[in-house]
């Protein structure tokens, strides 16, 4: 049987009430859970996987926005920091902010180059979610729809890489 440390137990005391006795208690975290609940809630974000050709720029921004705020709520929900699932949230915030730096950046000049840079940098966050949610999957057991599941890293075959060099190349 395993123990609870005590400055575990301590941090989750929210408060002690008297004359005779109370104590509030904020129970711990679980992570498959709130893992679970990104997931579903990346599974309805067609942002993440919907061809670009049928995205529109101004809903693909509001979209991404509102994905950053609900892992930022999820991050505020008092996990464990050192987590798989904290690092993969945010990692996937991370790939938020910055796909929203370049997409409201105001000095592109011609249009041409900002939908270039535009469409590559959602081709981008798509890519890091694929990775993050793959992970999460993975460790969390957790299923995930096939649209998400679109996003995923290819696994790599060893008979598709070419021949590696000799070491005197």
């Amino acid at each position: 049987m395993s123990k609870i440390p005590f400055q575990s137990i301590l941090s989750r005391l929210t408060g002690i009430s008297t004359p005779w006795l109370g104590v509030s208690w904020q129970p711990p975290v679980n992570e498959k859970e709130v893992a679970q609940r990104v997931i579903v809630f990346l599974e309805d974000r067609r942002v993440l996987y919907t061809r670009l050709d049928l995205e529109v720029k101004g809903p693909v921004i509001w979209s991404i926005e509102e994905i950053r705020t609900k892992l930022t709520q999820e991050l505020a929900s008092g996990m464990d920091t050192s987590s798989q699932l904290v690092s993969s949230l945010r990692a996937m915030r991370a790939a938020c902010r910055r796909f929203l730096m370049i997409a409201q950046h105001p000095t592109y000049s011609r249009v041409g180059q900002r939908d270039m840079i535009f469409w590559t940098a959602l081709g981008e966050l798509r890519a890091t979610f694929g990775i993050c949610i793959a992970q999460l999957a993975l460790t969390y057991h957790i299923d995930v729809e096939d649209e998400l599941a679109s996003i995923f890293p290819e696994s790599s075959n060893d008979d598709d890489l070419p021949p590696m060099l000799p070491e005197n190349w």
